[in-house]
């Protein structure tokens, strides 16, 4: 593939991230596109390569319009309207890539049924943590184990602590319904990594609901094994963590960002990089590739919000 042109809207800590993470790959041009003047000079000072511009600038929509990729990483206030724009600029296949969760939860997800962002190919979701390496090597641990035993005990933290969301930074619609718009993280990596065993996990859980402060126990009978899944969910903490276990052997991710392997020759660790943000330069790879796998479509992310949503409810 030939070099890329890149367009990443919004000025802010993550946009810089996905900078960093494009600029490691070596792969294209990268412009920014924002609306706060004294943000877009901070950028062009930190990445002297990197041109800003205005958004609604003519200048700007020239660039979206000669875009390959599209990354939308503004506040969550914003991402659907910018998304809503990006799509009628764009030409040919340029993917547009949404920060998750893609909107701000002030319009009824029934509402995005019609909608262009939601029929339209092309625009898709980041989870990050989905690109974590540690993500990868848990994932292909958990398929042997969970084909190979007749039974595995499955354990995710699901925690937050609510009494300390920002109300000043975040609007009341993201509030409300913060498990959607950040407990979603582990909630989709562990979806995720259960799709790449054929477990729909959602599915199984439907029609129960979690119930905070407690430890919710299941007992699912898989296609290839019996799943004993524990959900602990606190909501005056945060504590997020996936692991899995059999009669030989342990795997973790906790804090997600370390995969720990236990078994009776030892214990093996990783601890993901931290530059650029883990995650973030596979998530350019994968672009620079073509391989959109593990990038749901935003059609896909609804659908799945709507059935997470069903048994991870906010806590009163």
């Amino acid at each position: 593939m030939s070099a890329a042109q890149w367009v990443v809207f919004g000025s802010g800590y993550i946009a810089r991230e996905w900078i960093l993470a494009i600029q490691s790959c070596n792969h294209g041009d990268i412009c920014v596109i924002a609306r706060n003047p004294q943000a877009m000079n901070a950028i062009t000072a930190e990445f002297p390569a990197i041109n800003a511009y205005h958004i609604g600038s003519e200048i700007a929509e020239t660039a979206v319009a000669s875009s390959d990729f599209i990354i939308v990483c503004t506040s969550i206030i914003s991402t659907l309207d910018i998304a809503r724009h990006a799509l009628e600029l764009r030409k040919g296949d340029a993917v547009i890539i949404l920060e998750k969760p893609g909107f701000d939860f002030s319009t009824c997800i029934s509402n995005f049924f019609l909608e262009p962002v939601f029929t339209e190919p092309g625009i898709h979701i980041a989870y990050n943590r989905r690109f974590y390496d540690g993500t990868g090597r848990f994932s292909s641990n958990f398929q042997r184990m969970y084909k190979s035993s007749g039974e595995v005990n499955v354990k995710i933290g699901v925690s937050e602590n609510f009494l300390t969301i920002d109300t000043e930074k975040f609007p009341e619609s993201v509030v409300s319904n913060w498990v959607a718009a950040n407990t979603i993280h582990i909630i989709d990596l562990v979806t995720f990594v259960m799709e790449t065993a054929d477990i729909d996990i959602l599915g199984d859980l439907h029609p129960y609901e979690i119930m905070w402060d407690r430890d919710n126990t299941f007992r699912i009978q898989a296609p290839c094994a019996v799943i004993n899944l524990t959900v602990e969910a606190h909501s005056d903490r945060p504590g997020w963590y996936f692991e899995a276990e059999n009669k030989i052997e342990q795997i973790s991710l906790r804090p997600l960002e370390k995969f720990s392997h236990r078994a009776e020759s030892g214990v093996r660790t990783q601890v993901e990089a931290d530059f650029p943000k883990p995650g973030y330069k596979n998530m350019v790879k994968k672009l620079i590739l073509g391989d959109l796998v593990a990038f749901p479509s935003f059609k896909k992310n609804i659908e799945f919000l709507v059935r997470m949503q069903s048994i991870f409810k906010q806590p009163d």
